[in-house]
């Protein structure tokens, strides 16, 4: 994401939890983008396969000021990524 992003960006992410190493990502997040929660619903177990019910968050994501010198660390033209024009 980080990549991706310019001082313009702004990401909407749904996350729900699985796993306890999941927060390394959030952790990493915050020393780059501004991370908002904007809406948390509880799905009950009985509507998708999985046999526990979890919290869905939605997040909204901004980038830092001073941190989108790093996005040039990474060529995605070599990298085999078309990019289409409007």
């Amino acid at each position: 994401i980080l990549q991706l992003s310019d001082p313009s960006s702004s990401f909407v992410m749904a996350y729900k939890p699985r796993a306890t190493f999941e927060q390394e990502f959030f952790e990493e997040a915050n020393q780059h983008f501004t991370v908002k929660l904007l809406h948390r619903v509880e799905l009950p177990h009985q509507k998708y396969s999985e046999s526990y019910s979890a919290p869905i968050d939605i997040f909204e994501m901004k980038l830092i000021a001073g941190t989108e010198r790093q996005r040039d660390t990474f060529d995605f033209e070599k990298a085999g990524y078309v990019f289409i024009d409007d």
